[in-house]
């Protein structure tokens, strides 16, 4: 959505000593304005941000040199009279769900009487709140991964006694499901809407004289990404 203000009396009382027949106040920025840029899931299809500008401008994405183009951005441009208006408009970022197993990068360009950029990356991985990810930026043999190929990874740990313990996660699409490869693990909800759920999940006792592991399987849009939950052994064996 496009929102055009006059600003004349502001430019006026600020420019008061500038040549009254040239504009002087220029600014074009996004807002909000996020460290790294913006960042969509692998199931997310929409996104938007807002371009503040004094003056009229035009948009375009950015990718890398043999990048494929994989998001699109509405509208491209925003036009009005330098010095008596200005502009607040969102800018709607559309894409697809990310099956590619490689992070994809690109950025928005948006030239005024500056030019402005923002990163917008779409990530491998569902949007898992708890627990915690951990970032996989590096290989076997401690060398920095190119930024396409690193990876979050998500576990848990939990006591041998049957007990509950719930996970959080967002998802962007109706329909996804939440799943246990291993019969004494099991989620209390299985399918969800978009948004945000918190979910409690059921771990029957471990019996056996060594730990062990299953995973829940978070998927939404085609996409899934495991949650490893690794259960303690069995009290006093």
């Amino acid at each position: 959505m496009k929102k055009i203000f006059f600003l004349a009396a502001l430019v006026a009382a600020l420019f008061t000593s500038c040549s009254e027949s040239e504009y002087e106040f220029h600014q074009t920025y996004f807002s909000p304005q996020v460290v790294g840029g913006k960042v969509l899931y692998a199931d997310q299809t929409t996104d938007s941000t807002r371009v503040i500008s004094y003056d009229p401008w035009t948009a375009l994405t950015a990718f890398e040199n043999g990048t494929e183009s994989w998001f699109t951005i509405s509208p491209t441009e925003c036009n009005f009279i330098a010095g008596e208006q200005f502009s607040s408009t969102r800018i709607n970022i559309t894409t697809t769900p990310n099956t590619s197993a490689k992070i994809r990068n690109g950025h928005i360009v948006v030239k005024s009487f500056d030019t402005v950029g923002m990163a917008v990356k779409q990530t491998t991985w569902l949007n898992i709140i708890r627990p915690f990810g951990e970032a996989k930026n590096y290989d076997s043999e401690g060398a920095l991964l190119p930024e396409e190929d690193r990876t979050v990874t998500f576990s848990g740990t939990t006591i041998a006694t049957a007990n509950q313990f719930e996970i959080e996660f967002k998802v962007y699409a109706d329909g996804a499901t939440l799943t246990a490869d291993a019969d004494w693990l099991k989620p209390a909800t299985t399918t969800f809407a978009a948004g945000t759920h918190t979910v409690t999940i059921m771990a029957e006792e471990n019996q056996e004289v060594v730990e062990r592991t299953a995973n829940l399987i978070l998927t939404s849009n085609g996409i899934s990404t495991p949650i490893t939950i690794t259960q303690a052994k069995a009290n006093n064996k």
